[in-house]
């Protein structure tokens, strides 16, 4: 089982470390691995941030919540001009994916969290003729 609720505050950590203590590694992982050990989260290590750190993770989760929700609402370039139909990814995204990120010169994070976004949040204005 997973909740796949986005939490954005400390426990967003807690559950990319769930997930990095129960997945294994594959080598478009490679480009994150020391990222994340950068802020305690290692493979077959306790993460147990203080209270400070904590605080700290509460902040970046919110940082974070706003910059998606700012990408989120400009929206994607329109397929055909003066449209509004879109592709919710990145074109950048879509070319590290069809490789399995397997270019070690590319791994677009901001890309992947604006699409994670556009699939896990609720459209703001559906149906409420808003473009």
């Amino acid at each position: 089982m997973f909740d796949s609720t986005i939490q954005y505050d400390s426990r967003f950590f807690q559950n990319l470390n769930h997930i990095v203590q129960d997945e294994p590694w594959i080598p478009r992982d490679r480009a994150i691995i020391d990222q994340l050990k950068s802020i305690g989260i290692e493979k077959r290590k306790p993460f147990n941030p203080d209270a400070e750190t904590k605080k700290m993770f509460d902040k970046a989760a919110q940082e974070a919540r706003a910059l998606l929700e700012q990408r989120f609402d400009a929206g994607f370039r329109a397929f055909y001009e003066g449209t509004h139909w879109t592709m919710p990814v990145a074109p950048e995204l879509v070319k590290a994916m069809q490789s399995g990120f397997a270019d070690p010169d590319s791994y677009p994070i901001d890309a992947r969290g604006l699409t994670y976004t556009y699939a896990f949040v609720g459209i703001k204005n559906l149906g409420a003729g808003q473009y």
